[in-house]
């Protein structure tokens, strides 16, 4: 889909990138589209383009959404983010998607903002969104039932009822504290230091993956039963440092 990448720069690859997407989806015409997924390193060039084809997706009655802009190297200086664009969708459209996949863009919910009622499984990897953002956009999703958010840094805690939610993962995201409530809640990974966690009220949990980076053996018995109440199977992996009290006798 794009120019050759040993002899061409970033930029001409986007060029080509942008014009190899656009008369494939002239030729699709209003063919009704199941997913619609794009999947290339973010540049300024696609701004205008990305919103479009976001449009194309809403107007084709997709049901599955994703864009993937991670950049080729994320070492370099701070990079722009593509804004998704809540405003190209309307309460039909909400309503039809069921999954959505999100890199590297920013997340900005409308005051407006009505949800999307049908979605089940929301995916979100190193998007730029703050705590209140995005405690609106998952009050907004009640029949959500896969969470996965990926180094993201809302900072704030996070506290949301979403009573259909089955699965929840949670990686490399500053989050100061994970407050979750759903009865129906499954499996539980996390990855990342440790914060208060409170899925007490998850009645059903089953399978439950925690690593950390340092942890306390006390903490590891007392706080984190605690915060999973009914959790039936528990697999943790994190460094510990045990303190050994020694006695020594000398004989003289």
């Amino acid at each position: 889909m794009c120019a050759n990448s040993t002899t061409s720069s970033k930029e001409q690859r986007t060029r080509v990138f942008i014009a190899s997407v656009n008369v494939v989806l002239k030729q699709c015409g209003a063919t009704a589209v199941e997913e619609f997924q794009i999947k290339f390193p973010f540049d300024n060039l696609l701004v205008d383009h990305l919103n479009n084809w976001v449009k194309f997706a809403v107007l084709s009655r997709a049901k599955n959404l994703a864009i993937e802009l991670e950049p080729e190297d994320l070492r370099c200086c701070k990079h722009d983010r593509h804004v998704f664009p809540f405003e190209l969708f309307d309460k039909q459209s909400m309503s039809r998607l069921e999954a959505i996949h999100l890199g590297f863009v920013s997340l900005k919910a409308q005051p407006n903002f009505s949800g999307f009622p049908n979605l089940k499984a929301l995916d979100l990897r190193i998007v730029d969104v703050s705590s209140n953002d995005l405690q609106l956009v998952l009050s907004s999703c009640s029949n959500l039932e896969r969470l996965s958010i990926v180094m993201c840094h809302p900072h704030d805690g996070i506290r949301v009822s979403l009573p259909r939610r089955q699965h929840l993962h949670v990686a490399h995201s500053c989050i100061n504290k994970i407050h979750f409530i759903s009865k129906n809640l499954r499996t539980f990974v996390y990855d990342g230091f440790m914060v208060p966690l409170d899925l007490s009220e998850s009645l059903q949990l089953g399978h439950v993956e925690m690593k950390f980076p340092s942890l306390t053996l006390e903490h590891a018995i007392t706080e984190l039963p605690r915060a999973m109440l009914h959790a039936q199977n528990l697999n943790l992996s994190a460094g510990m440092t045990l303190k050994v009290c020694c006695s020594i006798t000398l004989m003289l």
